[in-house]
């Protein structure tokens, strides 16, 4: 078996620039085939580097992932029990970062006592999260920075 040619560490502050720009080509990037430009533009809306400098220092579980050049490539995020943020970049796509990120992210939750554990999923991401072991509960209007509320996906899983 070959290792995989990305790393995983906890992230730190001065990732949030690129971690940022992960978040916005991830969003852009793929699911442009499952909502609109305007919706689109409305969940990338108002997304900037202290958002994630907040996250990174909150409570939970922030980790990133990097490219053999120590290049920030996808990122992954806890709160509560919630998987909160799990975004590749697309260049990534489909080469297991997304499945390491959610692994590690999960095994956090699970050491910190859920069992149960969910994540609002986007449209495009539902096959990606039922491929792991979520099962899609309800669709939902998540609302965006930007205004436009989007349809999206809440998913749970049991982890016992």
């Amino acid at each position: 078996m070959t290792q995989p040619d990305f790393s995983i560490r906890p992230a730190w502050c001065n990732d949030a620039v690129a971690v940022f720009h992960v978040h916005r080509r991830a969003i852009l990037g793929q699911a442009r085939d499952s909502y609109s430009k305007e919706e689109l533009e409305s969940w990338t809306h108002g997304i900037a580097e202290d958002f994630y400098r907040e996250r990174i220092e909150g409570p939970g579980h922030f980790e990133v992932a990097l490219d053999g050049d120590n290049k920030v490539i996808g990122f992954a995020a806890t709160r509560e029990d919630e998987i909160w943020l799990l975004y590749v970049d697309p260049d990534w796509a489909r080469r297991g970062v997304g499945r390491a990120l959610l692994a590690r992210a999960e095994g956090y939750l699970f050491r910190t006592d859920h069992d149960n554990i969910w994540v609002q999923s986007s449209l495009n991401a539902e096959p990606f999260f039922a491929a792991h072991g979520y099962e899609k509960q309800q669709t939902i209007a998540a609302p965006t920075r930007g205004g436009a509320m989007l349809k999206a996906l809440r998913m749970t899983k049991t982890l016992a």
